[in-house]
């Protein structure tokens, strides 16, 4: 009972930072990356602990602001923290490690990361296929051989 009421006293915060992180990602994609930045970490404020995906989603606009060691550094935790989520499908956790791992090497190659490079994923190993369409809808990855023939609808 005890855990049910936290649950829902904790409700109406996790909706205020969903729906901050929701904006500010329409603002990524309009390229006001700025922006993005400032309304995200509102968001932010309403949660202890940032959950993999929106982590991606705060590395996604400090790599577009090239701030690089926080950007590595969301990615790097988020990385690590896919494989211990046991409702991704195998699929679903290569895509999103692909989709780390292209920011990674383009950072390794110019300046250098503490990334294991043996850790990154290539295209070549994500069966697109088989990826759930909120993940290719979320973070497409449009460098994928495959992706205009298995893109989201």
């Amino acid at each position: 009972m005890i855990r049910l009421l936290k649950s829902i006293y904790k409700f109406p915060r996790v909706l205020k930072a969903t729906k901050r992180f929701e904006e500010a990602w329409d603002l990524v994609l309009l390229g006001k990356n700025e922006e993005a930045e400032l309304v995200f970490e509102q968001g932010e404020v309403f949660l202890r602990q940032l959950p993999y995906e929106f982590k991606i989603m705060k590395g996604q606009i400090k790599f577009n602001l090239r701030k690089r060691d926080e950007c590595s550094e969301l990615f790097i935790k988020s990385f690590d923290e896919i494989d211990s989520d046991n409702n991704l499908s195998t699929a679903d956790k290569l895509y999103l490690k692909e989709y780390i791992s292209s920011a990674i090497k383009i950072y390794d190659d110019f300046f250098g990361t503490d990334f294991p490079r043996s850790k990154l994923v290539s295209t070549t190993e994500v069966p697109l296929q088989k990826v759930s369409e909120v993940w290719k809808r979320r973070f497409p990855s449009r460098n994928h051989p495959d992706w205009d023939k298995y893109k989201p609808n």
